[in-house]
């Protein structure tokens, strides 16, 4: 993988970190801490994990993250993997299993349409559907080569808003939108 693409997909992994401690903290749901000195002592083991994975991973950026146009049934089942890929590195690293296992879910649907094993509700951990909804709110508030134009705030809440209950949890979904607007009134004022 080339240094670009490595630093593309450091930053990707990272984009929505500010959205989810942000949500998390304000309603105090303290899921996990990562050390950022034992995420440190681990940096090596880390490296030669994604070394192992480096091959997926040139898939996915090669072929997939910079598509214009849809992608083909193969590719979709490449991209599905990525929780499962996430899952591997982390699980590896003993202070970050259980982060493991919130990406590992975090595009299962409340309704079980999502993957990669299609569990549904309460069997979802409430941490995974708080990345899907911070994770799917930046996607859709950024811009990307299928959509050149990041959407506006009322058309990415509203796209949500018609997962309600169907990708996202209803409850967790209303709440993460009421914080961002009480955050930018704050802000106005």
């Amino acid at each position: 993988m080339s240094r670009l693409r490595s630093y593309q997909f450091k930053i990707m992994m990272m984009a929505v970190i500010p959205l989810l401690v942000l949500f998390v903290f304000i309603n105090g749901i303290y899921f996990f801490a990562i050390d950022e000195i034992a995420v440190r002592e681990k940096k090596h083991e880390i490296s030669s994990t994604l070394d192992s994975y480096q091959h997926s991973l040139e898939v996915f950026f090669e072929e997939i993250q910079h598509k214009t146009e849809p992608l083909t049934p193969e590719e979709t089942a490449i991209f599905q993997k990525h929780p499962q890929v996430g899952y591997f590195i982390l699980k590896e690293i003993d202070r970050l299993k259980r982060v493991a296992e919130i990406v590992l879910e975090h595009h299962e649907w409340v309704n079980g349409q999502g993957y990669p094993r299609g569990i549904s509700g309460d069997d979802i951990k409430i941490e995974a559907k708080i990345l899907a909804i911070c994770e799917s709110y930046d996607a859709q508030s950024q811009s990307r080569p299928y959509r050149p134009v990041p959407l506006t705030y009322a058309q990415a809440k509203a796209s949500m808003m018609a997962q309600r209950g169907i990708r996202f949890d209803a409850d967790l979904l209303d709440l993460f939108f009421t914080l961002l607007e009480q955050g930018t009134q704050k802000g106005r004022s």
